[in-house]
């Protein structure tokens, strides 16, 4: 007798660094509708070593090498979702899609910075039009030691995701201060005259770090930071504070998403678009860098 798997019983498998794979069990009861019990594993080689004891697969940073682990999970159709920030080039994230149109299961890339609570309220007001069209998004992040190029890909990214495009022009100047400082401007224009500004800076006098992004619309704005307690959410006179995200919470809430894909088996069943979306932005960046000219 044959028999048919149900949504209740999909098995999840999470590999990656500690901390994010301990996100994963404090969250692990509120998935329990959509998963059995979950396997963690440290190393993707690891967790091919046991590839029939799960039908789906969180890969988290600090994982190992997702391009040769994708051949064995696609061929094996096992659904994957990767944080983004794992992939930081296009060689990578086409011969991730290219196995995956061969398999039968869903890929999901994306970047954990969109689904923290404060960021997913602004865009669900960009998406009800509680702050009409956005004009200007203004984001800030200063760090002393944080991998400057995957911190610019998910900040790209959540300037393309409030304007729901990619840039038509980009325009990026550069400054390095020694071998551990450094800043980075980027512009980026959008259609109907829209503008995100990204400041990036790494050094050692920035401490714990710093950040901060803005969105002014239309018909209202939004600011959030790294308060640790409360974002503050602005429109006309009324003001809501969203108590600040912590890991899991994200995490949780980039999962579900992607549970929610599999289980109904919603299209794209392959996509990696955000992910090259900001590569591509990224590599305008550098052109304009090295040209210092607009590139487009």
């Amino acid at each position: 007798m044959t028999t048919t798997q149900t949504p209740a019983s999909l098995r999840l498998a999470v590999v990656g660094n500690d901390q994010d794979r301990n996100a994963m069990s404090h969250i692990e009861n509120r998935l329990s509708g959509l998963v059995a019990p979950m396997l963690q594993f440290e190393w993707l080689d690891d967790l091919l070593a046991e590839i029939d004891s799960f039908d789906a697969v969180v890969a988290l940073p600090d994982s190992g090498n997702a391009s040769s682990a994708a051949e064995t999970l696609a061929a094996s159709d096992k659904h994957l979702l990767i944080e983004a920030s794992i992939l930081t080039s296009v060689d990578e994230v086409s011969h991730l899609r290219s196995v995956y149109e061969q398999s039968k299961a869903t890929l999901v890339a994306s970047y954990r910075l969109r689904y923290q609570a404060a960021s997913k309220a602004v865009l669900a007001s960009l998406d009800n039009k509680k702050l009409g069209r956005p004009g200007l998004v203004r984001i800030h992040a200063w760090s002393p030691s944080h991998p400057a190029d995957e911190q610019l890909l998910s900040l790209i990214d959540l300037a393309c995701s409030v304007f729901q495009s990619a840039p038509e022009t980009v325009w990026a100047i550069q400054k390095i201060f020694g071998q551990a400082s450094r800043c980075m401007n980027l512009h980026m224009g959008f259609p109907q005259n829209g503008m995100a500004l990204i400041d990036v800076s790494i050094g050692d006098s920035f401490g714990a770090g710093y950040f901060t992004w803005s969105v002014i619309g239309s018909d209202g704005a939004a600011y959030i930071d790294d308060h640790h307690d409360m974002q503050l959410l602005i429109r006309d006179s009324q003001r809501r504070a969203i108590t600040a995200p912590d890991t899991s919470l994200s995490i949780l809430s980039q999962v579900q998403e992607f549970l929610d894909r599999v289980t109904s088996r919603r299209e794209p069943r392959v996509d990696t678009s955000d992910l090259e979306v900001a590569l591509n932005v990224a590599a305008s960046a550098m052109q304009s860098i090295t040209t210092e000219a607009v590139a487009s």
